[in-house]
């Protein structure tokens, strides 16, 4: 399955990869982890991962919007699309800022402890 399908509400992760002196390096995204791995394994800057850090997202659309949140704000040598000087765009920011919130509350909701528990099944 290919990450541009339609299915928004396919499980999705955003993995983060850093460096020797946990700096990011490399954030993308993706339905099939060790798949993944497997393709990044082949590029040259590979020996510079040092660990990962894997956010899971209920879907497509709220990984995506977190991916270009992070590739914006972390500004990661090794990503090119999203890494640009960000020009400012009031509209854009506020979607951008509901969309992570969004996908905030929604990954918060998959664990939730205490009074706001889901209620038990059967």
């Amino acid at each position: 399955m290919s990450l541009d399908s339609d299915q928004p509400s396919v499980p999705t992760s955003v993995y983060l990869l850093w460096d020797e002196h946990k700096q990011v390096i490399y954030v993308g995204i993706t339905k099939r982890r060790m798949h993944r791995m497997s393709q990044h394994s082949m590029k040259e800057w590979w020996t510079e991962v040092r660990g990962a850090r894997f956010l899971h997202y209920e879907s497509l659309r709220a990984a995506q919007a977190a991916e270009k949140r992070l590739i914006r704000e972390l500004r990661p040598r090794y990503n090119v699309h999203f890494n640009k000087p960000k020009v400012s765009d009031p509209f854009e920011e506020a979607v951008e800022e509901l969309a992570s919130a969004f996908a905030a509350r929604r990954a918060e909701s998959m664990n939730v402890e205490g009074p706001y528990k889901r209620p038990a099944i059967g």
